[in-house]
């Protein structure tokens, strides 16, 4: 019986946990590519999932980190608690880049986590700011807080269409990994 109320509480978090995208309240996410490529090192993040399938984050290797430990990471760089000067020096100006090769679902844990994190810091924000949990807002609140802590991830990157058809296709090329072997 403990068990099985202990699970039930698992379960509750994690629904609780992933409603902030429940549909009630529009979230507030108008992110460009541009945005990242215009933002300093320091504000942005860009995660890869290479052919590895290793998590690597700004070309580090952070695959041996635990889901509890990514998100520590994440929170981290978000909201720069000890002033670092490689995180973002605001949570409105930290902006994360998402790609995958190819391997879909983990891309979408990723993002999952990312979102779970954001959770955290609009709850932080919400209770601070109104004693009550970020779902228990009603939508003109958690605009407030979505603006102070801003959703700046970029989940898809959408490639634009060529604007000259007459010119050929440029060849893809496959993205390096460490098995590649360097022509000198």
């Amino acid at each position: 019986m403990r068990t099985l109320l202990v699970l039930l509480l698992i379960i509750g978090f994690n629904v609780k946990a992933q409603s902030w995208i429940d549909g009630q309240c529009e979230l507030i996410s108008d992110v460009k590519l541009t945005d990242f490529k215009d933002a300093k090192n320091e504000n942005r993040l860009k995660l890869v999932i290479d052919q590895e399938k290793k998590l690597m984050a700004d070309d580090q290797d952070v695959s041996f980190l635990d889901n509890v430990q990514r998100k520590e990471y994440f929170y981290n760089f978000i909201m720069n608690p000890d002033d670092q000067d490689d995180m973002a020096k605001k949570p409105t100006k930290a902006v994360i880049r998402v790609e995958s090769y190819g391997h879909k679902e983990a891309k979408k844990r990723l993002i999952g986590q990312l979102r779970d994190v954001y959770y955290i810091i609009w709850t932080e924000a919400a209770v601070e700011g109104y004693d009550k949990e970020y779902v228990e807002l009603d939508c003109q609140k958690r605009e407030k807080v979505q603006k102070k802590y801003p959703y700046q991830v970029i989940e898809n990157v959408e490639k634009q269409k060529k604007k000259d058809g007459n010119k050929p296709p440029t060849p893809m090329t496959s993205p390096s990994f460490k098995g590649d072997v360097k022509d000198n």
